[in-house]
């Protein structure tokens, strides 16, 4: 499953993804399960060493090399901090990663997350040019994204799901850091989900154990019991 939905303050997004979740904030676990990814984000060093205050910087605008993007409005610097792309594994897949422990499910879980990331950056991320006049829509641009997996939903259930958000700060074919436009990111929303689902019911086939196709496109592990699944989604219910 993903959701989209945009961020509206630096501060208050990067307060908390870093705290959401069954992970307290500053521990060792809370750092773990946070990382930057994105070409961009490669090429300024920020893969490996994931920092919160970088984080709340680059929602803010500040680019790695020192610039601050957005435009200045009433003597403030108003800057749209980025998109959350939130991909949630089935139901089944999450009790047993996260209850049944088997850590390879998360490891597919992330992996087929960077695989629909990679599919966003090189053909959703889209700068503005303007050519002799006319505007022109480049796709290609090189993203900064921060992955923050997390383990419960806010009923508290088993529910493994990483919001993956992607700067508004992204670097253009002459290496500039520039603000980007979204719209084709929402319009891929449905693509983006189905990139995700085949390429994680692949990995998870990979390892031996068998899915089940459910109906609009979704799976989930074939052999756990609909009860418990039901049994996790409080959530749902009270939506």
């Amino acid at each position: 499953m993903l959701s989209l939905a945009n961020l509206t303050s630096g501060h208050a997004a990067s307060q908390y993804f870093a705290k959401e979740g069954y992970y307290m904030a500053d521990s060792p676990e809370a750092e773990r399960s946070a990382e930057f990814y994105g070409k961009a984000a490669d090429e300024a060093g920020l893969t490996g060493n994931f920092s919160d205050a970088t984080f709340q910087q680059i929602l803010e605008g500040i680019t790695p090399d020192g610039r601050a993007l957005g435009r200045w409005r009433n003597d403030e610097l108003e800057h749209r901090p980025g998109i959350d792309l939130t991909f949630s594994a089935p139901k089944g897949v999450s009790i047993a990663a996260l209850i049944g422990g088997d850590n390879r499910l998360i490891e597919a879980h992330t992996a087929a997350v960077k695989t629909a990331l990679d599919y966003a950056e090189k053909n959703l991320i889209v700068v503005r040019s303007s050519k002799g006049g006319v505007e022109e829509r480049v796709t290609g641009a090189k993203m900064i994204a921060a992955l923050f997996q997390h383990d419960t939903s806010r009923a508290m259930d088993a529910q493994l799901h990483t919001h993956a958000i992607i700067a508004n700060m992204v670097k253009d074919e002459t290496g500039t850091y520039r603000s980007m436009s979204n719209e084709k990111i929402y319009q891929a929303k449905m693509l983006l989900g189905q990139i995700y689902r085949n390429d994680y019911a692949i990995r998870i086939e990979a390892l031996g154990l068998e899915t089940e196709k459910l109906e609009k496109d979704l799976f989930d592990l074939k052999h756990i019991p609909h009860e418990l699944t039901d049994a996790f989604s409080k959530r749902r219910k009270e939506i």
